[in-house]
């Protein structure tokens, strides 16, 4: 073991290089082969008693994944997108071999009569509404709209024909054409599915004394009295139970621990922290950029060259809008344009920062304006009809005009702006309900508005402006005709450029601790027992994942690590990892400590829940025997076990939960069972052991119609179809889900 650790530290990371070469090249000889590295057929699950081949399954994900990463627009898969297309392709091979069965059992068809009624009926069918629909505004796209706004199957009609003819001489063209045919398909799916379910919904009938019996239930209320002995009366630690009492209780509740594949992962995570040379290093690196930084007259050129993030940022900022570390140096506000200060460190990461360029900025201003708006700027009305190249040809016209003062700016405004703002009138001071009138020369005045008031060209207009400026400007809106008529008080506000290199560990210290987790394997990797038994002497921390499940993403604190899943779900119980996974920032060794297969919990996993549930019952044997020899009343029963008599007003049949008791269903059926009167005897419950004596039946009113709670009942019963069936269609068709072991 020690030779071959060390073999693996001195070939480092090539043997990984051509590992997964000369792995690739063995693997595709396995798949051609029909080898099995697992010691089993090469199969990612069974569907209805048919083996899904995994080189049947890889060919179906990669025509899905190329699918949705056209229509994503993206260029490689991340780990949600993979998980994503294996949940489609594992859905196509239940739909072929678990659904479609169904349909062709029953003579269902969806002929392309059907689809190109869905498509271009009159309306369109409402199922295809949603593909046409913009998610965030809720709308129908505009170029699938009729003259009333609906979707309109004549548009979706001249679509498909243009992308028909268009598909084979232009490559986007083609990939909307293979969209659309893919869209078609999952139509007619959804269209099969659709009939499916609704043949099972219309067969499904209400009987009127079912509806009767169900009213009389929902109806009728019972009122009782109980005495409660709580289990917490006694405390667990005062009781022992036998083997025989844990297996008997065991083997009785055995259903509530059904349980999928999983396994108990026990890990030791070698952090890649940096040393304290790579520390030392960072530091004279960001030193030898500073003084760069210091000399040089472009700043942008050094930013964009050394930053980890070259983010040029234009924007001006007070002096306390700046970062700490850099509105308390006095000697930036004195040096000002040029000064760098001394590097700094803020996490793990070194800055040093450079005042590029200060200028003196007013806190408000005062201005006038007129807004030209055109059709469809957000401001214009459905009437404008001018276009944007008018709207700006009108806008600098308007300006000469003013410049040469034949005109006057309260008469442009009244004649042409579109801001409703520059002819309100303002609130009055002393009581703001009241208005007081505007007078002509502020007609589209915003007196002394603050930074953030206005859109940005707007504000860089008013606040960079000179007072009598007039100028043009675009905006959202349209163009504004702006007069600066007054600035406020003007502060220097800084532009801050930074340079900034995280601190992190070097190839060497990488190297290093790889190389300490391997030593641990070396000298204590050959099973768990050494595992536990080398943390231990090494006063290390074990870390623990009690329940890793087959489509696991990761284990606390390793996150993206869908090979260490694979790893673990085809190893033996009891296997050391021979090789520490690789991370971004850590080394992991794993230990299959427990695996648990599909079925049910053992005994032993479940031992501490059946200890306790095994005392529970202990308990209320005991109670029950107590409330038998204390009396044959609530009262003398109450008092001689030194409890009270408690009462419920009313509760009906279908209530879910007893008031201040919770879900106690044993008593609830007692209770409905009971005549009034007479007394129960002990019941165990979910809180403690009972004793119920009902006191009156409040019968449901008398009813000669149960139309509605016929409606109601076959309403509930269908809707319960879709999800009932699926579940039962595919528990019959035993499916076996392995994909765990390649995805």
């Amino acid at each position: 073991m020690a030779a071959i650790g060390n073999l693996r530290k001195r070939s480092g990371l090539i043997a990984g290089i051509v590992g997964v070469s000369l792995l690739a090249f063995v693997m595709t000889g396995l798949f051609e082969s029909g080898f099995s590295i697992f010691g089993e057929d090469m199969s990612v699950g069974v569907i209805a008693g048919k083996k899904i081949k995994y080189e049947e399954y890889n060919m179906e994900f990669n025509l899905n994944a190329d699918r949705q990463m056209r229509n994503s627009e993206a260029s490689s898969m991340d780990d949600n997108m993979s998980d994503m297309v294996s949940n489609i392709t594992w859905e196509f091979y239940i739909r072929q071999l678990v659904m479609e069965p169904e349909y062709r059992s029953l003579g269902l068809n969806v002929t392309d009569a059907e689809l190109t009624d869905i498509f271009l009926g009159v309306p369109p069918d409402p199922m295809i509404v949603p593909a046409f629909t913009d998610q965030q505004s809720g709308q129908i796209n505009q170029n699938f709209v009729d003259e009333k706004g609906q979707l309109s199957g004549q548009k979706i009609k001249q679509y498909v024909d243009e992308l028909s003819k268009r598909a084979a001489t232009d490559k986007q063209v083609e990939k909307l054409w293979e969209q659309w045919k893919d869209f078609e398909i999952s139509v007619r799916d959804n269209k099969y599915q659709n009939k499916y379910f609704n043949l099972l919904k219309k067969g499904l009938q209400v009987t009127t004394s079912y509806a009767k019996q169900d009213y009389k239930m929902s109806q009728t209320s019972v009122r009782f009295r109980y005495v409660l002995k709580r289990y917490n009366a006694v405390a667990d630690s005062t009781l022992t139970v036998t083997e025989e009492e844990m297996q008997k209780y065991y083997n009785e509740n055995k259903a509530r621990w059904k349980q999928e594949l999983s396994a108990k992962v026990d890990y030791l995570v070698f952090d890649v922290l940096p040393s304290d040379q790579d520390k030392a290093d960072a530091e004279k690196e960001i030193n030898r950029v500073a003084d760069e930084f210091a000399k040089t007259e472009n700043d942008t050129q050094i930013i964009v060259r050394e930053s980890e993030n070259p983010n040029i940022d234009g924007s001006f900022l007070k002096l306390m809008q700046l970062p700490p570390s850099l509105s308390a140096d006095s000697q930036l506000v004195k040096t000002g344009k040029g000064y760098v200060t001394k590097p700094y460190l803020e996490g793990t990461i070194w800055k040093v920062s450079k005042v590029m360029d200060v200028k003196s900025y007013p806190d408000s201003a005062s201005v006038r304006h007129i807004l030209f708006n055109y059709a469809g700027s957000p401001s214009a009305a459905a009437s404008v009809t001018r276009t944007k190249e008018q709207s700006k040809a009108l806008a600098d016209s308007i300006l000469n005009l003013l410049k040469k003062k034949k005109v006057q700016f309260p008469d442009m405004v009244q004649k042409y702006s579109a801001d409703s703002g520059s002819f309100y009138d303002y609130p009055d001071k002393k009581d703001p309900s009241k208005k007081v009138k505007k007078k002509r020369e502020d007609l589209g005045a915003y007196r002394w508005f603050k930074e953030g008031a206005m859109v940005p060209e707007f504000q860089t207009a008013a606040f960079e402006g000179k007072v009598g400026d007039l100028v043009v400007v675009e905006t959202t809106y349209g163009f504004h005709l702006i007069e600066v008529l007054d600035k406020g008080k003007e502060s220097a506000r800084y532009r801050i450029g930074t340079i900034q290199k995280t601190v992190i560990p070097s190839a060497k210290t990488k190297n290093d601790i790889y190389n300490e987790a391997l030593d641990f394997l070396t000298q204590y990797g050959d099973n768990a027992e050494t595992f536990s038994k080398g943390i231990q002497e090494k006063g290390m921390n074990m870390r623990t994942a009690e329940t890793v499940t087959t489509t696991a993403r990761g284990i606390p604190g390793v996150d993206n690590a869908r090979d260490l899943i694979r790893w673990v779900f085809t190893n033996p119980q009891g296997t050391v990892c021979k090789e520490p996974f690789t991370y971004d920032n850590k080394y992991v060794i794993p230990v299959v400590t427990e695996l648990h297969p599909k079925g049910f919990a053992t005994l032993e996993q479940k031992k501490v829940e059946v200890e306790l549930g095994a005392k529970k019952e202990k308990k209320a044997k005991m109670f029950m025997e107590e409330f038998a020899k204390s009396g044959k009343s609530l009262s003398e029963i109450a008092n001689k076990l030194q409890l009270t008599v408690d009462s419920v007003p009313g509760i009906r049949y279908n209530d879910f939960s007893v008031p201040g008791l919770g879900r106690e269903m044993t008593l609830m059926g007692t209770v409905f069972a009971l005549e009034p009167g007479k007394m129960s005897k002990p019941l165990m419950g979910e809180q403690g052991v009972y004793i119920v004596m009902v006191e009156k039946v409040t019968p449901a009113p008398e009813s000669k119609d149960y139309t509605q709670q016929k409606i109601n009942l076959k309403t509930n019963l269908q809707y319960r179809v879709d999800a009932s069936v699926s579940n039962i269609l595919r528990d019959k068709a035993g499916i076996q889900d392995t994909r765990y072991k390649f995805y």
